[in-house]
C-alpha cells in the first residue's frame, strides 16, 4: 500500500478529518481521495482561502483548529487564516517564513509523512495507531 494511503488513514482512525486543497485539477487525484474516504476535496482552487469557509461548514471546526500545508505563494492567503500553518521544506521563500512549521523533508519526500506523524503524536494518537494498525 502506498505511504500516503498509510498517512492518511492513520489521521483519519485518529479522528482527524483530512482534507485536499489544490490549484490543480486532477481527476486520479479526486478518485484517489474519494476512494480512501476523503470528502474534503479542493481541486483547481486559485483563491484558496475560498475553500476555508466551506471546509469550517462541513467539518464544524473553526479556522484555528485547521492545520494546512503549502509551499507556494498561492497557499499564503490560507496559511495565514488557519491556527497551525506548515510549509514544506522547499516551499518559496515568502512562505518558510510565515509560517508555524517548516518540515525538514522536501514535497514529495516524506514531508507529508512527517507533518502526519507530529499530529498524531501532538494529539497523543501515535501509540494508539500504532496498535490498531498492528504496527508496534
Amino acid at each position: 500500500m502506498n505511504g500516503w494511503i498509510l498517512i492518511n488513514l492513520s489521521l483519519m482512525k485518529a479522528g482527524i478529518k483530512v482534507g485536499i486543497v489544490t490549484g490543480r485539477t486532477s481527476k486520479a487525484l479526486y478518485h484517489r481521495c474519494t476512494n480512501l474516504g476523503i470528502s474534503l476535496i479542493f481541486d483547481g482552487v486559485h483563491e484558496k482561502s475560498s475553500a476555508l469557509n466551506i471546509i469550517s461548514e462541513k467539518t464544524g471546526l473553526l479556522a484555528e483548529e485547521i492545520a494546512f500545508v503549502g509551499d507556494d505563494l498561492l497557499d499564503l492567503p490560507l496559511l495565514k487564516k488557519v491556527g497551525f500553518s506548515i510549509a514544506v521544506a522547499d516551499a518559496h521563500e515568502t512562505v518558510l517564513d510565515n509560517v508555524d512549521m517548516v518540515t525538514s523533508k522536501k514535497g514529495g519526500d516524506g514531508a507529508v509523512r512527517e507533518v502526519c506523524d507530529a499530529i498524531l503524536k501532538a494529539q497523543g494518537s501515535w501509540k494508539k495507531i500504532l496498535e490498531i494498525s498492528g504496527w508496534g
